[in-house]
């Protein structure tokens, strides 16, 4: 049975990280394999000149999607594989995506529009600067964590138990 890589950078790193669970639980060094598909899916769309990952692709599953950049590879992407060749997906998501909305700092969802804060994703973004540990990352984890903690009481729609849809 052959297995394809999907068109998503995110779902490829979904992917890598739970076919790299089975073959450590499971023993079954195919899974490892399969892993290495989805990871060699992220490399291709890796755009080092601009230091960020793609979308993933068109359509036609070749052609690279450039627009929107999302931020969730950024930070994903570091948190699943910890490859430091790519720690400067980190930067880009948080120089390009910064947002502030409300009171609240963090990072946007994509590059397509960055007024609003994306919560989840700043939390991502904060956990990945944080393994990172680079010079300021926990400084920088701890301002955008401060901001979602402060989120959690008062932004609104939140439920007053930290959830804010």
């Amino acid at each position: 049975m052959r297995y394809a890589a999907s068109g998503s950078s995110d779902h490829n790193i979904d992917v890598a990280a739970f076919f790299r669970a089975l073959a450590e639980t499971t023993g079954d060094r195919a899974w490892a394999g399969r892993a290495g598909v989805a990871v060699s899916f992220l490399d291709a769309l890796w755009d080092a000149e601009g230091s960020h990952f793609w979308t993933g692709t068109g359509t036609d599953g070749v052609t690279v999607n450039r627009s929107p950049v999302p931020q969730d590879p950024q930070s994903w992407s570091y948190l699943a594989t910890g490859n430091a060749r790519h720690a400067g997906s980190l930067d880009w998501a948080r120089d390009h995506l910064a947002a502030r909305d409300g009171g609240f700092t963090g990072v946007s969802v994509s590059d397509a529009d960055t007024f609003k804060v994306w919560f989840e994703g700043t939390a991502h973004l904060a956990a990945a600067l944080r393994r990172r540990n680079g010079d300021g990352d926990r400084e920088t984890a701890a301002r955008f964590l401060a901001s979602l903690h402060a989120a959690q009481g008062r932004a609104p729609n939140t439920d007053g138990y930290g959830y804010v849809p």
